[in-house]
């Protein structure tokens, strides 16, 4: 669930990387489809505009990237 890459744009190369983020098994404790009712609210309080929720065991939540000029 890794990919890296060198491009070339505009006669510039960089190196580009990108690594998926699964959800594991301690993620669902705030990322869940259960949460606990005081996280949930305790998350609701903190972040009202948050979607980060609903995850399963294993689902790819997002991912990290990286790019830089070689």
């Amino acid at each position: 669930m890794a990919f890296a890459e060198v491009t070339q744009t505009d006669g510039e190369k960089r190196f580009r990387y990108m690594q998926a983020i699964p959800t594991g098994g301690l993620c669902l404790a705030c990322h869940g489809k259960a949460l606990a009712p005081d996280i949930g609210a305790a998350l609701d309080a903190a972040y009202p505009e948050d979607q980060a929720r609903d995850f399963s065991l294993g689902d790819i939540r997002g991912a990290f990237t990286l790019s830089k000029p070689l």
